[in-house]
């Protein structure tokens, strides 16, 4: 396969992989301070593990987010068709029939 074949917005997403690694991270990070410092099972928290449960819920809800960043608003064709819907629906006349040329490209 030659790689002049492949589309330039592709190319992004050799960096997904390391972008969601580092949106996971915080849990990993918080799972091992509290084996370290022995106190898995206990229910009172330092500010450290407070810390770093915010950044866990933040980076594993910004999944989603990311997932439709890389593969919808980076994807040419993609984002061309959503802006064709959007341009379709603002004047009036929704129909896909006319969205259908923008796939093809």
């Amino acid at each position: 396969m030659d790689l002049s074949e492949i589309r330039p917005q592709n190319n992004k997403i050799l960096y997904y992989c390391i972008s969601l690694y580092l949106l996971r991270l915080w849990g990993t990070v918080r799972f091992f301070i509290a084996i370290v410092s022995g106190n898995i099972d206990s229910v009172e928290i330092s500010l450290a593990q407070k810390v770093l449960l915010i950044m866990q819920s933040i980076g594993d809800s910004w999944q989603g987010f990311w997932n439709f960043f890389v593969f919808c608003l980076l994807d040419d064709v993609v984002r061309d068709y959503i802006c064709a819907c959007c341009r379709s629906c603002c004047s009036g006349s929704p129909r896909i029939e006319e969205l259908e040329p923008v796939l093809q490209e």
